[in-house]
C-alpha cells in the first residue's frame, strides 16, 4: 500500500481543496536537496582543504543522510542497520570522525532548501497562518557552554539548557523555520526577517512572543499578527497603563506612539515609553534630550505607511 500524506484545507471560504505529496516524493526531495548541499562540501567543511577530498566509505552525502536517519538507538545499532555487519562496514569511530568534519550550518542550509521544495503555501481567507512557539531542550552537561550553562545556588546538578524556537505553518502541517536563540522574541525577529515569502502573513503566538519589537517587525514586513498578551493588571505587560474598556469582553483599537523619551514634553504628548534596556529596533536606543521628538506611530486606522502597526486588543470572557 502506498503511504500518502493528505493535507486538507478550506480555500478562502470557496470550497475544499486538496494537495497530495506521496512520502515516495517528499523523500525523492530531501534526497536532491542533500545532492545539491553536497556539490557544495567545501563550504561546509570544518578543513575544506582536505576534508571530504578523497573517496571514502562515508562521503559527505551519506554522512548527512545517516545522521538524518539516526533514530535513538546505540550509534553501532544504527550504522549495523543501515550498513549491515561486515568487514566493510564503517565503524563508529569513522562515522563520528567524519560527521564531526561537517559544520552545523550544512544542516540549518539543507532545512531551508528543503522546505523552499515542498511548502507552498496554502492560505485561509488569503492569509498564510504561521505560529511561533519555543522549548526548551536539555543537551550534555558542558560548563565551556557559557550561554546555555546553569548552575543554581543549591546543591542541584548543573545543567545546560537551549530553548528551541520554531515557526509551523497551520495549514500545512509542516515546521518552516526554527532557530536557537537565548531569548524568544530576539528569535521572533529573526525567523520574520528571514521569511521572505510575499504572502499575506498572519504571525501566531503567546504570551512568550509579547512585545512592541515583535509587532513592529511584522508589520514593517507588511504582515500581520495574533498575539496573546498578559492581562492589563499585570505590571509588566504591554497592556499595563493603557486605557481599556472596563469588561470581560472587548475588541478596541489603540493608537500609540512611542518614545525612548521620558521628558515633561513626551508626556504631554502621551507618548508610550519604552526603556532604553528594551529592545526595540525601530528608535534609538539613546537620544539627547534636546532632540526633536521622532516616535513610532502604532495606529490601525491608517496603514498606508510602513510606520505604522496594527494594534488590536481583544479580550474574550474565560469560560
Amino acid at each position: 500500500m502506498k503511504a500518502t500524506l493528505v493535507i486538507e484545507h478550506n480555500a478562502d471560504n470557496k470550497g475544499d481543496a486538496h494537495m497530495t505529496f506521496t512520502t515516495k516524493n517528499i523523500k525523492r526531495t530531501l534526497k536532491k536537496s542533500i545532492k545539491t548541499l553536497s556539490q557544495n562540501a567545501v563550504k561546509y567543511a570544518e578543513n575544506p582543504e582536505k576534508d571530504f577530498t578523497r573517496n571514502r566509505k562515508l562521503p559527505f552525502e551519506k554522512v548527512i543522510e545517516t545522521t538524518l536517519s539516526l533514530t535513538g538507538k546505540t550509534l553501532y545499532g544504527e550504522l549495523s542497520e543501515q550498513f549491515g555487519i561486515h568487514s566493510s562496514s564503517p565503524t563508529v569511530s569513522a562515522f563520528v570522525q567524519q560527521r564531526n568534519k561537517i559544520k552545523s550550518t550544512a544542516f540549518e542550509d539543507l532545512f531551508h532548501q528543503f522546505v523552499a521544495e515542498t511548502n507552498q503555501p496554502i492560505t485561509h481567507r488569503g492569509y498564510r497562518l504561521l505560529a511561533v512557539d519555543g522549548s526548551s531542550l536539555h543537551v550534555p552537561t558542558n560548563p565551556k557552554e557559557v550561554d546555555s550553562y546553569h548552575q543554581k545556588a543549591n546543591d542541584s546538578k548543573p545543567f545546560n539548557l537551549l530553548h528551541l524556537n520554531a515557526m509551523y505553518d497551520i495549514l500545512r502541517k509542516t515546521y518552516v523555520d526554527a532557530t536557537v536563540e537565548k531569548g524568544e522574541n530576539k528569535a521572533f525577529a529573526t525567523m520574520v526577517a528571514c521569511n521572505q515569502s510575499k504572502v499575506p502573513t498572519i504571525y501566531i503566538a503567546d504570551r512568550g512572543y509579547e512585545s512592541y519589537n515583535n509587532f513592529a517587525h511584522v508589520q514593517e514586513r507588511g504582515q500581520k499578527f495574533l498575539v496573546r498578551v498578559k492581562d492589563s493588571a499585570s505590571r509588566n505587560g504591554i497592556c499595563h497603563g493603557l486605557s481599556l474598556p472596563v469588561g470581560e469582553e472587548f475588541d478596541v483599537s489603540l493608537t500609540l506612539h512611542i518614545s525612548r523619551k521620558q521628558t515633561a514634553q513626551a508626556k504631554n504628548q502621551n507618548l508610550k515609553f519604552i526603556a532604553h534596556s528594551s529592545p526595540f529596533d525601530f528608535l534609538p536606543c539613546k537620544t539627547k534630550k534636546n532632540e526633536k521628538i521622532e516616535p513610532y506611530i502604532m495606529d490601525p486606522r491608517n496603514q498606508t505607511s510602513t510606520r505604522k502597526i496594527i494594534v488590536n486588543v481583544i479580550q474574550y470572557q474565560k469560560r
